[in-house]
């Protein structure tokens, strides 16, 4: 992986991680600000993406509406599968200018009766 100016360093590496961790602080704060659902965060070296994971299917997408909409991320069309797994997903290539792209997914199954 290379930049414009050239190979990226471990020094561009770490640089990119703090941008990230200091970016999930920020998160973290909306969540209490706004009484949002825990997400599983994962901090890599390309984007910081949020699952919904809650147990039940109905929680796991209201905690994906939720973050989504605090967050103003572009939805991607849903994509469900043969055996009926819808795979919800939006993104910010960089949110608010943090330079951090940002993605937070959710599968589900409808279940009967969750409303969805």
């Amino acid at each position: 992986m290379s930049s414009l100016l050239g190979p990226l360093t471990d020094a561009d590496l770490r640089r990119m991680m703090r941008r990230r961790y200091d970016l999930l602080g920020r998160f973290l704060d909306l969540a209490d600000k706004h009484d949002l659902p825990p997400l599983t965060w994962k901090v890599g070296n390309h984007a910081l993406a949020g699952e919904a994971a809650q147990p039940a299917y109905a929680d796991r997408r209201r905690a994906w509406e939720q973050w989504v909409t605090v967050l103003h991320l572009e939805r991607w069309e849903p994509s469900t599968s043969a055996s009926g797994r819808t795979h919800l997903h939006a993104v910010s290539q960089d949110w608010q200018g943090s330079r951090v792209p940002v993605a937070v997914v959710a599968d589900v199954f409808d279940e009967p009766g969750d409303g969805s």
